[in-house]
């Protein structure tokens, strides 16, 4: 079944890319196993990469900052469905009097994403959850190494 992501509105966007977290959650099992068949990866972490927080820390000036992101890769299709509806346009005035310069945003073109064998789902999640949910048409180019786990993720989102 093939979507035009562009024709679709942003309501309807947003509840596609929030309907493929759910299933990817669903399937968490699963694609852990597949990570670890593809890769090696053992099954715990696998999962763990999928679902888990993750914290970032980094010293500046001796002090330590921290940047959470909690729900793992998969929240960045979970925030993307969120910000799927608020591709807004804008109205700016113009010097003339009762003109002004309506400003549509609208997919541009169809986005080629690359992944790498070691992080194959995470870098999909990084990638197609922003051009979906613009309404771009995505390609995706997964590493020889890890190709099973491209599908099963294109499979969930169709």
């Amino acid at each position: 079944m093939d979507i035009d992501w562009s024709k679709l509105t942003a309501p309807d966007r947003s509840s596609r890319l929030r309907n493929w977290y759910n299933l990817l959650i669903a399937h968490k099992q699963e694609i852990g196993q597949l990570l670890t068949l593809e890769q090696g990866k053992p099954l715990r972490e696998a999962i763990a990469e999928l679902c888990t927080s993750y914290i970032l820390k980094r010293n500046v000036k001796n002090t330590s900052s921290f940047a959470s992101f909690s729900g793992g890769i998969y929240r960045f299709i979970e925030l993307f469905a969120e910000e799927a509806t608020r591709v807004y346009g804008d109205i700016i005035p113009l010097p003339l009097p009762n003109h002004y310069l309506f400003v549509l945003k609208e997919p541009v073109s169809v986005v080629g994403a690359i992944t790498p064998w070691n992080f194959p789902i995470a870098m999909i999640a990084r990638k197609v959850g922003p051009a979906l949910a613009c309404g771009c048409t995505v390609v995706i180019t997964p590493s020889e190494l890890t190709p099973l786990i491209a599908l099963a993720a294109a499979e969930l989102v169709l």
